[in-house]
């Protein structure tokens, strides 16, 4: 846990912090989780070897969409998940994407794949999204994804998806930033695979732990407001967390980039009432 560099706050016991990371953890899990789809497509064409990636599905007016990054979204062969369906859905019907430093993408959804598939599935609503990245100090942070960790089941091989409660990576004044870190565009989540500490030391777990994160790119980043909702004596609901950003870089055993949803909000707006494809 990092010290209080807000000394003006009141400092919260460890023990308390802990509850707090796991009522998240939990919470959000239950919450969002069924938003999450897995993407993936060959490494290259005619490649059996699967690349992979974390979309989520998003309501935009009514119109649903599979939100991930740019640099996932443009590969052919795209195909992605549904919650409770044990099969893989062609994507890349009408591909929209904005390129580095915001890096994002959205493929549309067609309605009747919707109707089959989507039973189980929620999609995000774009209330959901904050107007703009800005939390409360040391905020607790959760994102979840496919990091590329993945289990064999009869002839199908599925992803297992990750999830995390984490904070913002503070960069200290020897710490130099990754060359593509913009802090207009972007900013830190806290992710190291060696520091990671389990919330929950008395469950026992055959989980590995942290994995390496490659396919977290796409995964959305949740202000939860569990902090803000401390300092300011209010009830705290899953319900009340915003997207803050979505993560697209690993440039550090550190930390993970995400780009501010400022900078990708509009754009789920203007895709989703386009009609043609452009060139991605």
């Amino acid at each position: 846990m990092p010290e209080n560099l807000y000394p003006e706050q009141k400092t919260i016991p460890e023990k308390q912090i802990l509850s707090m990371f796991r009522e998240v953890q939990l919470g959000m899990e239950k919450h969002v989780k069924s938003s999450l789809s897995e993407i993936y497509f060959p490494k290259e064409k005619g490649s059996d070897i699967l690349e992979n990636g974390t979309g989520t599905f998003v309501d935009v007016d009514g119109v649903k969409v599979l939100l991930s990054n740019q640099h996932v979204i443009k590969n052919e062969g795209l195909h992605h998940s549904f919650p409770n369906h044990d099969r893989y859905v062609l994507g890349a019907y009408l591909k929209y994407a904005v390129d580095e430093p915001v890096d994002v993408g959205v493929s549309k959804i067609r309605d009747d794949t919707w109707v089959k598939y989507g039973k189980g599935a929620f999609a995000i609503p774009l209330n959901r999204f904050a107007l703009k990245h800005c939390t409360y100090p040391h905020e607790i942070l959760w994102f979840a994804g496919y990091p590329g960790a993945r289990v064999k089941q009869l002839a199908v091989t599925y992803a297992v998806a990750q999830v995390l409660s984490t904070q913002e990576h503070i960069f200290r004044d020897e710490e130099v930033p990754h060359k593509l870190f913009d802090p207009v565009h972007h900013f830190g989540v806290a992710y190291s695979p060696e520091k990671a500490q389990r919330i929950n030391e008395s469950t026992a777990s055959s989980s590995p732990g942290l994995s390496n994160p490659p396919g977290l790119s796409g995964s959305l980043v949740w202000n939860s407001r569990r902090l803000e909702c401390f300092y300011t004596d209010q009830p705290w609901d899953p319900s009340m967390a915003l997207v803050t950003g979505i993560i697209w870089g690993w440039p550090s055993r550190d930390y993970l980039i995400a780009t501010k949803v400022e900078h990708f909000r509009n754009f789920l707006v203007h895709a989703s009432r386009l009609q043609s494809t452009p060139g991605v």
